[in-house]
Order: C-alpha cells, then structure tokens, then sequence
C-alpha cells in the first residue's frame, strides 16, 4: 500500500509469518534482524536467503525494509561485516539500524550507499546528539523512549534528520542503551540482544515493594493527533518476540488511526479496536510512555504484571490468513498474435488501478507453417492461462491468428515467463528506480575480500606502574582522594555540589593530579545548560591555580557538545567500545587523552584495542532511568508535587533489595530528575593480571571511612605494580574480566 502523507508505520518482524502479517496490515516499513548482530537474538530472525526474499517481497508491495544491526561488535566478529554487507546490497535494503560506530565507520568506508539510522540503542536524548549523526550521515535517528514530545518537537526543529519514535509495546525501565542490569546478573547483555530482563522481578524499597522497575507497555492509539502535528517521520511498534497475530493486530490498528487522524474531522478510538489489541497480547495495562510526563507512578506496575496472549480458538481462526504470504495481483489483459512468418508476440495490458502503467511486450520466435497438425486457438490460450502463483490476474486473453499455423508449447511458456517477470520487475521499478539489472549490479558491486583493509593487530604491552584514576562522589572520598597517591580524579557532578568541588578546586596549587568533571550519562534541555555553566567555573577556578579541568563524557550527545570546547576529554565504558573500528573512530571523533573500555567485554580482549583505562574496583552502574524509585509509591505523581523530590546534589544513596535479598543502592539525581541504580556487590580485580591497562579506576559509592582507608594504601601497591587483596573484602564479583559476556 502506498501510504498518505504523514508518518509511516513501521512493524516489527521477528520472523518471516510476522513479516507476512505486516504486510496483510498494511505497514509502510518493517524492520527485522539477521541470525546474528541483532539486539533481539531470541528472535526467529532471517538467514541470508530470507533477507533477499523478505526485501523483494516488502518492495513488491510498496513497503520498505529495515535491517536491524543494531548490537555490539566483538573485534574478531568485524569480518562478518563484508559478507553482511555485500547481502545487503544484493538485497537493496532500504536502510540498515546500528549502534556500534566502528559498523558505522566499515558501512561508511566500503558500503557508502547504505543508508544508515541510529538505534534507539544509542541514547540520542538531545538536539547535539542527533545533529552530529546527520553531520556523520545518518539518514535518520530513532529517539530516547524517554523524551517528552516537546523535546522530540525541539530536535526535529533544530535538525534536519528523519526522526522516529516508538509508538506502542513493551518498555525499558533504563534508557536504551545504558542498561548494564542483565550482564551484571550473568553473561546475557542486554546490549547484544540477551537480556534477561531483570527489571521484571519484584524489589523492595524501606517504603514499599513490588515490581518497581517493570513499565506498563506503551499504547499510543489516543494521542496520534498530537504525535502526527508535531511531524514525526516513523512511528515505531515494539515486538521483534511478538508473534505474527500481534503484529497484524496492532499494526493494523495503527494504521487505521493514522489514516484517520490525517483524514482530519473526528477522531474517536473505538474501545473494541483497543480491547482487540489486549488480547492479542497484553500485560495487565498500558501508558502513553515519557510523552506527556518526565516521570510517573502511573507508568509503574504496583502487583505482577498478568501477562496474557492470545489463545482464543475463534480469534485464532480468524486470524490464521495474517501467517500465509500476502499476494499483491496486478490485473492485466492479454493480446496474443501468431502470424505466420512473423514473431508470436504477447502484449501484456495493465487494467484496473495500473492501467496508466506502460504496456509490455513480449516477442519470441517467428511462426512457422504446419508440417501436421495445426496448433488450436485453445492450444495456445491454455499455456497462457497458467499463471499459477505470479502477480497476474487475468481478465481476457484475445487472439489474433493464421490459419495452419505450428506454435510450440514450449515456446508459449517462456513467453509467458518474460511476460510475468517483465509485469513484476514495473510492479517494483518504485523501488529498483527504474534500474535494469545489469546497472543496479553495477551500482552495487560484490566487493572483492582483498578490497577491505583490516586494522593492523594492536601490539600490546604490559605497563610497570600504571596511572591510578579514583572516581569520587561524596566530599570524604574526595578529601581522601586528594590526599592519596592518585594521578587522577573525576568528581561526580550529580553526587557533589559546585561548592564542594569549587573549594577544593580552589585549594589544589601544589597536587600534580589530574583532575575531571564527571558528567551524568544523561543530560536534557536545560539540564546540560547547568551542567556547562557549573563546569566553566569550576574550569575558571581552576585556571586561576594553573590547571586545566577536563571532561569525562558518558554518551556521545554530550561529545558533539563539548568537543569544540578544546579542554582534555576521557570517554567512560558507557561508550561501549567493543572493537578496533569503534576505538579509531573515536580516537579521531575526540582525541581523548583516556578510553575506558566496556566492562562487558574480557580483560584480553580490552587489551586487543588499544591503550585503556580499566575499573578494577567499584560498585557499577547498572541503570539509568528517567523513572524514580523514590516516586514508585505514588506518593507524588510528578516532580512538583512529590516531597522527596530536590533540585540540588545529594550523596546519599537510597537501597531497594531483590527477591534473593540483595541490596541494590540506588542514587537520586535531583540534579537531572533521573535515577542511577548500582550493583550490590563491587568488582575486584587488583589481585588480577591487569598490566596491559595504561590506567586503573577505583569507583567509591557508599564505602565506609575504615574501607576508604583500605583503598587509599591500595593505590600506592597498585601505583609500583603490584597485585593486592583488599582487606576486608569478603564478597565482591569479577565481572566480565574472564570470558566476556556472550
């Protein structure tokens, strides 16, 4: 179907039943993933074979194909990345969806016709953010789940990048792209499309308990109206795990409200329609999302969500049409001539809704005399006829002949092959633009192996006496820090208030320390204005004592934003850089003088990239969300009217426990109306071989004075190379220092 003006709707397919339900619904555009790098990997997902198919199909009926690339690289997986490369454009995908910049940097350098869009995965949250992308690119970003749609109406004025939003499904309790929740359970991460969805399960705070992390699903049928004024090019439906009925359901409700909201009028959502979408699939009760709200209780399940899919035996039935390929018939006329001496020739006439289309016209061999016996009218016409499954529907067949005239079956059939292969390729020159095949072979050469230069293995070394880095976030930590044997500290600008940092900053002429304002990973609207004033006057306070404040930045939003200021930057592991490609692109994006590189990946692997910075002490962040458990009792609905809510910096943390009885702390940050959640138990790892890293973090949360003690002298040990136990330390984790997650 071709689709009005307004935005389109975009399904989601997990496999190729789900696809043929979008297409039965009228979706403008699916996405879907291949059987390996894709951020849903528990779902059916497409072979090679199947993505050639599933893009011709989507094409035949005028809708687009996506292809979802959106997880982490590992550096040896970087070769999959030409054979996926070359299938995509033998398949001529419409677009491909990616988080990982050193994909980014191989599609840019060996596959530039690709057309690029940045996942949600990427955490673009502000006008900075989704401006680099288009200046890198990106033919479109799809937003933060989080964002209001004020926020989404500022980036879309401010930039000119398609921008897409999710519509309707199942909703993360943490910004995408910044949960480490499901690695920190186990091995499956979240940001390779295994999460085990920790935030399902029930926690309990000193106030109350329940699932306090699990979000109602979003269902957006009501305020389309709004969406659609504010210009948003794609409306994005979840379900990539979802089954084909879903997917037809909801698809086709939302495309059916879309439609009606751009016919203008009244526009009135019929219950029976929304109770029909409840019993494909449903978890008890839906939200409009971050729309119209930064944050409420009301998104929040206070009980177990009752998950419910469809299992009713008539509903079943009369749905089981959406799982069987859609056809898409193109009616057409046939004018057949067999005259003697000249070619039997077949003139294919389009009718109905195509007849402004060309006409087509087939010609085979000459005609020859009967020998024997003469061909029949109704000998030619049944050949012809047999259209089977092809795109034809024929209405008439007229037949202009010689008499004793000899026609073979066998050349009538091939005629008719040209004949339906010639209908098919007009029915998607839309999409092929008008490209015959030789020169879209030529547009989209096979590249051969030898044509991609691969990055040269890093050589690595092992450093005697590494940099010692503490980041701090209580004024304990950081008078201890100060005093200790440290080369660098990062203030923590959501823990710490300007004045604290400003009186140390002012007191610190004779320290060789480095020292870094630690951005949160999350800064909206005004909220990063307060960030940049609060950091030129700590960086004036310190340029009175001779020394320059740098930046450790946490997404690349905040990078496009405070690149150009020319101050020293260090990139945090919330930058998931997982391989060579992704390190080179942001060694040139920001000349940092430090990388620290994902914990999610192993220790040898980290070592395979380049120079590093590594945690080897710290209780992790494992979430940050735009949703506040000190709100999950519904003591306030917003942030004017709740009491716990404060607009300046706290140290103090607040805890929540799980089912097993461990406790989660958890920090306010009133400064941006967001949530951080940490792990319970610290990572370890200064009695491990740690040499190849040119830089060791400590991470303090909520140690006591006697354990902040204990990891001052460590750094000292750690300073001379030596491997140590941490005194009184009994329980702790080593990540993902071994194996990595999978």
């Amino acid at each position: 179907m071709v689709r009005q003006t307004g935005p389109e709707i975009l399904a989601p397919a997990g496999s190729m039943e789900a696809l043929y339900a979008a297409l039965h619904a009228g979706a403008d555009a699916v996405y879907f993933g291949g059987k390996i790098l894709s951020a849903r990997a528990y779902a059916g997902n497409f072979e090679k074979e199947e993505i050639i198919e599933a893009v011709a199909l989507l094409h035949r009926h005028k809708a687009k194909a996506h292809l979802t690339l959106n997880t982490l690289v590992k550096n040896p997986e970087l070769r999959l990345l030409e054979e996926i490369g070359n299938t995509l454009c033998e398949a001529h995908i419409d677009a491909v969806i990616i988080q990982d910049m050193g994909i980014y940097l191989f599609f840019k350098r060996y596959f530039p016709e690709l057309a690029l869009h940045a996942s949600t995965q990427m955490t673009v949250h502000s006008v900075a953010g989704a401006a680099r992308l288009y200046e890198l690119g990106f033919q479109r970003v799809v937003l933060s789940r989080e964002l209001t749609l004020k926020e989404v109406r500022q980036i879309m004025e401010a930039v000119p990048v398609e921008v897409e939003t999710f519509v309707h499904g199942a909703m993360c309790y943490c910004y995408s792209g910044q949960c480490q929740m499901s690695a920190a359970y186990g091995e499956r991460s979240a940001n390779r499309g295994k999460c085990a969805q920790p935030c399902r399960l029930p926690y309990q705070t000193d106030k109350t308990g329940g699932y306090l992390l699990s979000l109602k699903d979003q269902m957006t049928l009501f305020d389309l109206p709004e969406l659609i004024a504010v210009g948003i090019d794609s409306f994005k439906i979840e379900g990539r795990m979802k089954n084909p009925e879903y997917v037809y359901t909801v698809t086709q409700m939302y495309r059916k409200y879309r439609d009606l909201a751009l016919a203008g009028g009244s526009y009135q959502v019929d219950t029976a329609d929304v109770a029909r979408m409840s019993e494909v699939f449903s978890r008890g009760a839906t939200s409009a999302g971050y729309y119209f709200m930064r944050k409420s209780a009301d998104m929040i399940f206070p009980e177990q969500p009752k998950t419910a899919k469809l299992t009713n035996a008539k509903t079943l039935a009369e749905l089981a049409f959406v799982r069987q390929k859609p056809e898409q018939k193109a009616e057409v006329d046939f004018y057949v001539q067999a005259k003697q001496g000249q070619p039997l020739t077949l003139t294919v006439v389009f009718s109905g809704g195509l007849s402004a289309l060309t006409p087509i016209c087939q010609r085979g061999e000459p005609v020859q005399p009967a020998q024997k016996k003469a061909t029949t009218a109704a000998e030619i016409e049944k050949p012809l006829r047999q259209l089977g499954d092809t795109l034809l529907i024929l209405n008439k067949l007229e037949l202009e002949m010689d008499e004793q005239v000899f026609v073979p079956v066998s050349q009538l059939k091939e005629l008719r092959r040209q004949a339906t292969a010639a209908v098919e390729a007009v029915l998607c020159s839309d999409w092929e633009k008008g490209e015959t095949e030789e020169e879209r072979k030529a547009r989209v050469p096979i590249r051969p192996l030898q044509s991609i230069v691969w990055p040269e293995p890093y050589r690595r070394t092992e450093t005697a006496g590494p940099q010692v880095s503490v980041l701090v976030r209580t004024e304990e930590q950081l008078k201890n820090a100060f005093a200790s044997e440290a080369d660098r500290i990062y203030l923590e600008w959501s823990f710490l208030s300007i004045e604290t940092m400003l009186s140390y900053i002012k007191v610190m002429t004779a320290t060789p320390k480095q020292i870094f304002l630690a951005a949160p990973a999350i800064l909206r609207g005004e909220e990063l204005q307060r960030f940049d004033r609060e950091y030129e006057r700590l960086r004036g306070a310190g340029r009175e004592n001779g020394r320059e404040i740098g930046l450790l930045l946490r997404t690349a939003d905040h990078l496009a934003f405070f690149r150009a200021k020319g101050v020293a930057l260090a990139l945090d592991h919330s930058f998931h850089i997982w391989n060579q490609l992704a390190y080179q692109f942001y060694q040139t994006e920001a000349e940092p003088v430090s990388i620290c590189l994902s914990n999610e990946i192993s220790y040898q692997a980290r070592s395979q990239l380049g120079r590093f910075e590594m945690v080897i002490y710290g209780k992790l962040a494992t979430m940050q969300t735009a949703n506040c458990l000190a709100n999950a009792g519904g003591r306030g609905k917003d942030r004017s009217t709740n009491p716990l809510c404060r607009t300046g910096a706290t140290e103090t943390l607040n805890y929540i426990t799980d089912r097993k009885g461990a406790v989660l702390g958890y920090h306010r940050n009133c400064k941006t109306c967001s949530n951080t959640l940490f792990n319970p138990v610290p990572l370890f790892l200064a009695d491990q071989p740690v040499g190849y890293a040119e830089c060791l973090r400590l991470e303090l949360l909520d140690e006591t004075t006697e354990e902040l003690e204990h990891l001052m002298r460590l750094i000292r040990q750690l300073k001379q190379g030596k491997r140590t136990a941490l005194p009184g330390l009994s329980e702790f984790t080593r990540g993902h220092y071994s194996k990595g997650v999978e």
